[in-house]
């Protein structure tokens, strides 16, 4: 049974009332997400625990972060965890549904860690259903309302199933794709995950190194993996 609490080293995400726990999607996004500009408003769509969005506060420090949930739950403890850190005077958490919500100022940048396993049979409990399958999240409808909402000059960073995107989908709501990196679990699997950042204007794309995550046995972490991530694990 996962833990009740996750501890990082600059910030507690407690976990008891949301349906989807802290994992490691969540911290790779956080962790990897970097914009091509300084950001100045970022976005964090489906922030669950608010974990990806305290991750942002951490790395950027003058940016201002807007945190969507549409679970109220979610939201509840989302917002909980903000306001027991250091920075909870960059972050709002809002209950709403992404699809209909404009903000009173665009973000330059977006954080996504969205709902997967749209051809999977749905998970137990209508809480966990909304937050790991697609019932109200439709990809390109969500890539068409970011490009909306997002600001002239600004970008995105999604993690995705390997393949989930493709090229011709994210050229039709007038994204480029600057940057991409592949997930692999271990060295012997294929990618499973793939980080990428849209941008919103013409980027010629950098395709980085696969991550390799365990390299050699479970909790054997790789030397990139615990690099990327060593800000923010306690024990890394």
């Amino acid at each position: 049974m996962p833990s009740s609490y996750f501890q990082f080293k600059q910030f507690r995400i407690d976990q008891d009332r949301c349906a989807m726990k802290v994992g490691t999607d969540g911290v790779l996004l956080g962790a990897w997400a970097t914009p091509m500009h300084p950001p100045q408003k970022i976005l964090d769509v489906g922030t669950g625990t608010g974990l990806v969005s305290l991750m942002m506060a951490q790395r950027f420090n003058t940016s201002k972060i807007t945190a969507i949930e549409i679970d109220p739950d979610a939201a509840r403890q989302a917002h909980e965890n903000v306001c027991a850190s250091k920075f909870a005077q960059r972050i709002e958490v809002i209950e709403a549904d992404i699809m209909n919500w404009l903000p009173s100022a665009p973000p330059d940048f977006i954080v996504c860690n969205p709902p997967f396993f749209k051809h999977q049979l749905e998970a137990p409990g209508h809480a966990r259903t909304l937050a790991r399958h697609q019932k109200r999240f439709d990809l390109s409808q969500f890539l068409y309302h970011a490009r909306i909402i997002i600001a002239p000059v600004g970008s995105m960073a999604i993690i995705l199933p390997t393949g989930a995107l493709s090229e011709a989908e994210y050229k039709l709501y007038n994204w480029y794709l600057a940057r991409k990196m592949a997930i692999r679990p271990t060295p012997g699997k294929m990618a499973h995950r793939e980080l990428l950042l849209l941008t919103t204007l013409h980027s010629e794309t950098v395709t980085e190194p696969d991550l390799i995550i365990e390299s050699s046995g479970r909790h054997n972490y790789s030397e990139e993996y615990k690099a990327l991530t060593r800000d923010f694990y306690l024990h890394m």
